[in-house]
């Protein structure tokens, strides 16, 4: 590998092990970790910080509320956080960072999703530079009111990466990973949360952080940033497909298959799997074959087709 003198290693510590990442211009340097029992939405931000993420935006509305509320109380020291005044302004606002080459996190319920919505096809078509992760909180259910909605579908709909936790500590290295998919391959990421996900209290390390800070600088690139010419819009959708799928390839190794010894299936993801997870064990487990999805978008066909090849019956 070779490196730019325009960027800076990350090393991250897990007990005596050592890993390397290359993340942008700024060294991020992590202790020894130290368990916290937090809530999922709040999980989520703690990965954004310990990602290097210099911003964090938001508006108000459960299950996501408390993201932006942990960064404002722990946090607001080490980056910019705040509140917009609506949800496409925070998404703007963290566009425009990540745009400048800034890593920036955004957080809002499923409702203010549909507000951001222009911004965010706009977003997915012409690519990031800095890191670029939205947190949705969905609320299947409607335990909080407004509507029942399934975000996931909106990530299918616009070309956009999107990942599901199944815990606070999955939401955390879920939105750390997100972050170096996303700098990586020039995609936003959506990391999907549920109310019982983001609500969702669980032992989470934390990994102490260090950075140094990387310069600002604006593109240059009228085709790949406005939507003027009819050429340009077409190039940016092929160019957001080819993300999208090199972004799957990036987090596959979240989607987890386990090959039983009876031909019978199950497939499940974030909170599902979480139940799935509870009740393989004793007798049946090692017996069914199951394949636990993180990626909602792309979803890892070729894992979901060896279930669909060795078993008789599966439960999705």
């Amino acid at each position: 590998m070779t490196f730019s003198p325009n960027h800076a290693i990350c090393l991250r510590f897990v007990g005596a092990a050592a890993f390397i990442n290359f993340i942008g211009d700024f060294v991020l340097l992590e202790a020894k970790p130290s368990a916290n029992a937090i809530l999922g939405n709040e999980a989520s931000a703690r990965g954004a910080f310990e990602a290097g993420a210099r911003l964090a935006t938001g508006y108000p509305g459960t299950p996501a509320t408390a993201a932006i509320e942990y960064l404002l109380a722990k946090h607001k020291s080490d980056l910019r956080v705040e509140w917009s005044v609506n949800e496409k302004v925070a998404l703007d606002v963290a566009l425009g960072h990540s745009w400048a080459g800034q890593r920036s996190y955004v957080a809002l319920k499923m409702s203010g999703l549909n507000v951001a919505l222009d911004s965010l096809l706009s977003a997915v078509a012409s690519g990031t530079r800095g890191g670029l992760v939205v947190m949705v909180g969905d609320d299947p259910g409607v335990s909080y009111g407004m509507v029942e909605q399934d975000s996931r579908l909106f990530a299918k709909a616009s070309a956009m990466p999107c990942v599901e936790p199944d815990g606070p500590a999955e939401a955390k290295e879920l939105t750390f990973a997100a972050f170096g998919a996303s700098e990586s391959c020039g995609a936003p990421i959506m990391v999907r949360m549920t109310t019982g996900t983001a609500n969702m209290r669980g032992s989470v390390n934390f990994e102490q952080t260090t950075r140094l800070r990387q310069k600002s600088s604006l593109p240059d690139d009228l085709e790949k940033y406005t939507k003027v010419w009819a050429n340009s819009c077409r190039e940016q959708h092929h160019a957001a497909m080819g993300r999208l799928a090199e972004v799957g390839a990036l987090l596959d190794r979240f989607n987890t298959l386990q090959m039983g010894s009876e031909r019978f299936g199950v497939i499940a993801a974030a909170s599902s799997w979480s139940y799935l997870e509870e009740f393989l064990r004793g007798n049946l487990k090692g017996k069914l074959t199951t394949l636990k999805v993180v990626t909602a978008n792309p979803l890892p066909e070729e894992k979901i087709a060896k279930v669909l090849e060795s078993c008789d019956k599966v439960l999705i």
